[in-house]
């Protein structure tokens, strides 16, 4: 007589118990957003699923590697299962992406420098560090499809689809050809791989060449053949070449290795033989990963700043949902991230309550080196998000893992089906059909059909606006502003090619369109005028003065959707002969003094690309760091060009996007050369003294200050100020990450005022923040006008007894009186005020965004 737990019908119940309660878990969970409810649901759920595990002798097992097909049967279902998938990754790819995101296009410029030769180098530290390795896919997909959108989509499609036939040998050499093809078909069909294959980010590679190592790792342990451990071994090495996040990804197997034999000691008999494949894929491993490693070792700061950052410097807000919550929580209820998955979770329901059915299975069953394997797999690419702020790109390298438990947790309730005697075999098919269409539909519904979500990230509206300005390329001067559209995203659609610095713009962006009221625009010689403003806050108003100042003009309205959807921009282009001249236009009989500084974007001597830096010396001489030319300029007191000093470049005595310069009490010249992270101190005529950074290094230093013998360096990345002696030695530091008093979020600009007070842009608390020389805090300012947690590139000089602040924000200067920030009035509007200097009469202000630097008059009291 059967017990209880063997009785089918009992089984099958409780199957079916489990199953509906975790599916209204999980809707109360993702689409009611009623925890209470969810717990419920989720809570009968699985305790069903683990009364059923354990009464269920028989049912424990996981699928056998031996449940095959014959192979005329399984290759025609293998290419079908393949087939769906890379229609999912494929079907509406002119829709979707709707647009370009900010990220990938920085890729896309980068592979465009790559067209045009630039030497090689695993790793960049620019923009927060990349690994280059996608960039060279990139790279050739420009050169085939041209700057545009589908070549920067293409190389992640092509990822995802080649993932498909490796994630189906893996889930074949684990679990067998029928699991395999369950598997696959659930991975094909899924919506996390399908907006992966999307985006086009570098991070898509992660998991194909995770699956590939897992794939070939499994075959050299299964089957023995050295070859399988190499491939496993290159595959793991370039996996290390993809993104940040896998570089915990090798500890996997050595954790693995050493499970392998707690688990066997007493049985296991090393030899010669035995041990040939793990060493031959270590061999592999160190060639293939030697580049980025030799990188590492020789640009150690770099190459862990960002790493380091992310895991050091949480805010309470990021704590609130950092780690084993997040991270528990990521696929089911909240994806965590920027981008994408904003508000959903990186799983259907479908999928998300088949899958934690499966990591339940696996943890039940974790004594089978199969689900300590998915199991470890899982748990060290979680790790990045642990450690840091768990979501869908720093956690991708789990997507194999993830859609292996998927997959088992709907072949446990299959298994169960089939099991009910002479209708088992159809049970189990309508369970299968129904799971897999389930899924298969959700994805579509949500990414796919005309009813998609929308899908936050993609920038639809800033791609059709860096379309159309690549038609006014070299026929207009260009004048962008009224709405956050990525400049990347633009800066790569308008590059014409050609031997011209991709990141070089071809228009200018305006943070404060009122200021093309207040002063006439001046397009390049021979060019048009192109004013393209937003349609939101004040640029309507503004593009109507506009219309008046431009009676002779053309209008042009940009639309999302395309061509029928509301007008997000207009565009209005006045003609090279209808372009009024002004009189800073009109060529002088004699340059005024200090004409160099205002000579424009450029790279010849006295032209500068973005100034951040400025300082001024003993003698009245100035000091400026040309930040996009990778340089410092200095003018003698009356603005004439005396010297230049560096170049692009890591060595001594180049810069990085030097961010800031200054003069300490003995005349000598203090460069924040902030993307080389450090400092490098030079005598007034050029000569390098030394270079110095604090004993972790920084993370892209910003700002630089002089006390008392002291030397004070913001760490924006660290959210830092460092605090060192004239000659270089680290003595000490104070802020840290957080909100609170004394606690900074992208520090910048720094001054010591005539109190001995160090005050401090936080930037991303929207503060200054005042402190004593030990770093003892005194009190903190708001800055009006200044909202959200980005970076704001302001600057701090003191003169006298007041201090003052450039405000990018407003497109001004403010002074500091009491605990109240006042606005100085300046004779022009200044375009992107960052670093500041001053005497007792004037204010000396580099503009970011005109590529000079102005001088403002201080009035008298």
């Amino acid at each position: 007589m059967a017990t209880f737990g063997e009785h089918p019908v009992t089984r099958c119940s409780l199957a079916l118990i489990a199953l509906a309660a975790a599916i209204a878990g999980q809707y109360w969970l993702a689409v009611q957003f009623n925890p209470t409810l969810a717990a419920v649901g989720w809570g009968v759920g699985m305790t069903v699923f683990v009364l059923l595990f354990a009464l269920d002798a028989g049912g424990r097992e996981l699928p056998s590697v031996a449940e095959t097909l014959p192979p005329a049967l399984e290759w025609p279902l293998a290419i079908a299962v393949l087939a769906v998938g890379v229609f999912y990754r494929t079907f509406r790819l002119s829709e979707v992406p709707a647009g370009l995101n900010h990220d990938v296009a920085w890729e896309g410029l980068y592979a465009a420098t790559i067209l045009q030769g630039i030497p090689y180098t695993p790793y960049v530290s620019s923009a927060w560090g990349r690994e280059t390795f996608m960039f060279y896919w990139d790279a050739v997909s420009l050169k085939l499809f041209g700057m545009n959108l589908f070549a920067m989509t293409f190389p992640a499609v092509v990822a995802m689809v080649l993932m498909l036939p490796f994630f189906y040998g893996f889930a074949r050499r684990m679990f067998g050809v029928r699991a395999a093809l369950v598997l696959t078909l659930l991975f094909g069909v899924a919506g996390w791989p399908l907006i992966s294959a999307r985006v086009g980010w570098r991070a898509v590679l992660q998991p194909l060449f995770t699956t590939m190592t897992c794939m070939f790792f499994w075959r050299g342990v299964t089957g023995g053949r050295v070859a399988d451990y190499a491939l496993a071994g290159a595959a793991l090495a370039l996996t290390c070449n993809t993104y940040n996040a896998a570089r915990l990804f090798p500890t996997m197997f050595v954790l693995f290795a050493g499970a392998y034999v707690l688990y066997h000691r007493g049985s296991v008999q090393f030899t010669r033989r035995s041990l040939r494949g793990p060493l031959v894929m270590l061999i592999s491993f160190s060639i293939v990963v030697a580049p980025l490693a030799w990188y590492a070792v020789n640009n150690w700061v770099k190459f862990w700043g960002r790493a380091s950052s992310l895991v050091t410097n949480q805010t309470p807000e990021m704590l609130a949902w950092t780690g084993a919550r997040a991270a528990a929580l990521l696929y089911n209820y909240w994806g965590n991230s920027d981008d994408f998955f904003v508000e959903s979770p990186l799983l259907e329901v479908p999928a998300a309550v088949f899958f934690v059915f499966g990591l339940l299975w696996c943890v039940l069953r974790a004594r089978d080196q199969r689900a300590g394997f998915l199991l470890l797999g899982m748990f060290v690419n979680l790790l990045p998000g642990l450690l840091t702020r768990a979501n869908a790109n720093r956690c991708i390298g789990t997507m194999p893992f993830v859609y292996c438990f998927a997959g088992l947790g709907l072949l446990y309730f299959v298994r169960h089906a089939q099991r009910l005697g002479r209708a088992g075999v159809v049970v189990a098919g309508v369970v299968l059909s129904l799971g897999l269409a389930a899924e298969a539909g959700a994805t579509y519904r949500e990414y796919l059909s005309h009813q998609r979500r929308r899908i936050w990230g993609f920038y639809p509206e800033t791609t059709v606006l860096g379309n159309y300005m690549r038609t006014l390329v070299g026929r207009y001067s260009m004048f962008v502003g009224g709405a956050n559209f990525p400049r990347d995203a633009l800066t790569f659609l308008t590059f014409a090619g050609g031997d011209r610095d991709p990141f070089e713009r071809e228009y200018t962006w305006v943070d404060d369109v009122a200021t093309l009221v207040r002063t006439t625009p001046e397009p390049a010689p021979g060019r048009g005028l192109a004013l393209i403003l937003a349609t939101i806050d004040n640029a309507p108003m503004v593009f109507d003065e506009l219309l008046k100042r431009f009676p002779k003009h053309e209008i042009v309205d940009l639309h999302y959707p395309e061509p029928d959807g509301p007008a997000f921009a207009r565009a209005l282009l006045v003609p090279p002969s209808d372009v009024p001249q002004t009189a800073e236009t009109k060529a002088p009989a004699a340059p005024p003094v200090g004409s160099l500084w205002r000579a424009g974007r450029g790279f010849e001597p006295g032209q500068f690309s973005s100034p951040t830096g400025i300082a001024r010396g003993k003698r009245g001489e100035f000091y400026v760091a040309d930040t996009a030319n990778h340089r410092v300029q200095k003018f003698d007191a009356k603005g004439a060009l005396v010297a230049i000093w560096g170049e692009a470049g890591n060595g001594p005595g180049q810069f990085k996007e030097p961010a800031a310069v200054g003069v300490d009490p003995d005349g000598n010249v203090h460069v924040v050369d902030t993307w080389n992270h450090r400092i490098q101190k030079f005598s007034p005529d050029g000569k390098l003294l030394t270079t110095y950074f604090p004993p972790k290094g920084f993370f892209g230093p910003r700002g630089i200050a002089f006390g008392k013998q002291r030397v004070y360096v913001t760490d924006g990345g660290n959210n830092l100020v460092d605090v060192f002696d004239l000659d270089g030695h680290f003595l000490s530091q104070f802020g840290g990450a957080g909100n609170s008093d004394g606690q900074m979020l992208l520090p910048v600009g720094i001054v010591v005022d005539a109190h001995d007070l160090v005050w401090v842009v936080d930037s991303g608390h929207n503060r200054l923040q005042a402190f004593k020389p030990d770093g003892t805090f005194v009190r903190a300012i708001a800055v009006p006008g200044w909202h959200g947690t980005e970076i704001k590139e302001a600057y701090l000089t003191v003169v006298e007894q007041s201090v003052i602040l450039s405000d990018p924000v407003g497109s001004q200067l403010l002074l500091l009186k009491g605990d109240q920030l006042t606005s100085i009035e300046s004779p022009t509007s200044l375009f992107g005020p960052a670093g500041v200097a001053a005497d007792k009469t004037t204010v000396y202000v580099c503009e970011r965004g005109r590529h000079a630097v102005a001088r403002v008059p201080l009035k008298k009291g």
